[in-house]
């Protein structure tokens, strides 16, 4: 793979990773684990702005809209992430995934 391409599955997996098309383990699993960004935390604003100027240059808009779309739900005006966490006494859960959510608050369940 070059150099090019391997930056490229990086970008594209932390944006399915992000967006939630696919999980940690299914990208993991994969022989193309490759990442933009630390998956074990969430991204952080340069970050994001780094993939939507890439997906601009190669007129991937629809992933620029979704990445944007990210950014309005989960960043304040000043670029901080809102944490928008779980505050039920006893979360209730439903299902299990890679990010964990309340059954109750639907807010996230964090370690």
């Amino acid at each position: 793979m070059t150099q090019e391409q391997t930056i490229h599955v990086g970008i594209v997996n932390s944006f399915n990773l992000i967006t939630e098309r696919n999980s940690f383990e299914e990208i993991v699993e994969s022989d193309l684990s490759l990442f933009a960004h630390n998956p074990n935390t969430d991204p952080s604003i340069e970050v994001i702005n780094f993939m939507i100027d890439y997906f601009k240059s190669y007129e991937m808009f629809e992933n620029c809209v979704e990445l944007m779309q990210y950014l309005g739900e989960n960043y304040d005006d000043n670029g901080v992430f809102i944490h928008k966490e779980c505050e039920c006494q006893l979360p209730l859960i439903t299902e299990y995934s890679e990010k964990m959510y309340c059954g109750t608050c639907n807010q996230r369940l964090k370690k």
